[in-house]
């Protein structure tokens, strides 16, 4: 519990042994520190004004232990493990017929029962979001100036979104406010049907893409702000006129590509074309995997395309790719 300057811990969620423990008992134990420590900054020295914007306390905690973790272990690459512990808690959540905003009203301290994973998780996944929207530099130096302008103090959302329009480098084209309301004040998540003619949506969704990824990829970063609207993209050759969406899974969204880009996609990473699973990242190819399972279980994409793409797995060798698959 993350009581200021006094954080209490259960036994088993802070003594490793080395001899004894598993390196996953090693993994869980400076997650958890990590998660507490992070409150002293976010819910301790700024506090959520009331439960209705408990994310801005526990969202965080989640998001920022992965960096700290790191920071101490940096040969676990640990945020590869991301969208194992926390995008997929959160999709599965926000898919139920009882999921909830992550901002919502709380009129009493008893209706305060959240989904813990919509809070933690689904913010937490937001957040990674708007980082790489933002890009680390920015998000780092908003988050210090909201720190610094609201410390010994309480704050509402509105508050963050202010800070982080400051660092906005995308000012022109969308407000940090209009691209985050419907992330945190709307339940579910939405899903893009890619055609090569007209991709909508009713969502601010920061549509991300790579079309080469040699000799280096570049991710190219759009705005869909509109019920209606056309993104024309030139594809290129090195990637047999493919486009991978929402590059290194950054987005909280579901892509649904054309049957026959989905058979292109397979073809490539089951036969590692072109060295394929090298160039991409452990986060793009485990995407492959969430997308096309979760649009099967909504009846969207046929249950073939998904276990199509598993047979891929038999060359992979990371354990995030596997573990959202199993």
């Amino acid at each position: 519990m993350e009581n200021w300057g006094l954080i209490t811990f259960r036994e088993t969620a802070m003594l490793y042994h080395e001899d004894e423990s598993t390196s996953a008992n090693k993994m869980a134990t400076i997650a958890v520190i990590a998660h507490e420590i992070t409150h002293m900054w976010f819910g301790n020295l700024v506090t959520c004004k009331w439960w209705s914007d408990l994310w801005l306390n526990e969202a965080f905690a989640s998001y920022l232990e992965y960096a700290a973790v790191e920071s101490v272990e940096t040969t676990w690459n640990y945020f590869d493990l991301f969208l194992m512990t926390d995008t997929l808690s959160a999709l599965t959540a926000d898919s139920s017929a009882t999921s909830h905003p992550i901002v919502r009203p709380v009129r009493e301290p008893e209706e305060r029962a959240y989904t813990s994973a919509i809070v933690y998780n689904k913010g937490a996944s937001v957040l990674r979001m708007l980082e790489f929207v933002m890009g680390t530099t920015s998000f780092q130096k908003a988050l210090t100036a909201y720190i610094k302008a609201n410390e010994y103090n309480v704050v509402e959302t509105v508050q963050l979104w202010d800070e982080l329009e400051k660092e906005n480098n995308h000012a022109a084209t969308i407000k940090i406010h209009d691209l985050m309301d419907s992330w945190t004040t709307k339940a579910g998540f939405p899903y893009l049907n890619i055609s090569r003619l007209d991709p909508t949506t009713v969502w601010s969704v920061p549509f991300s893409y790579y079309k080469s990824l040699k000799p280096q990829k570049l991710p190219h970063l759009e705005f869909i702000t509109k019920k209606e609207e056309t993104i024309t993209v030139e594809t290129d050759a090195s990637l047999n006129g493919l486009l991978k969406i929402n590059t290194n899974s950054e987005g909280f969204y579901l892509v649904n590509y054309p049957e026959e880009d989905w058979g292109k996609w397979i073809d490539a990473l089951v036969n590692d074309q072109n060295s394929i699973l090298s160039d991409l990242t452990v986060s793009d190819r485990t995407n492959f995997i969430i997308d096309s399972f979760y649009l099967s279980r909504a009846g969207l994409l046929s249950y073939e395309t998904p276990l199509a793409l598993s047979e891929y797995l038999k060359r992979e060798k990371h354990l995030t790719p596997w573990s959202v698959a199993i």
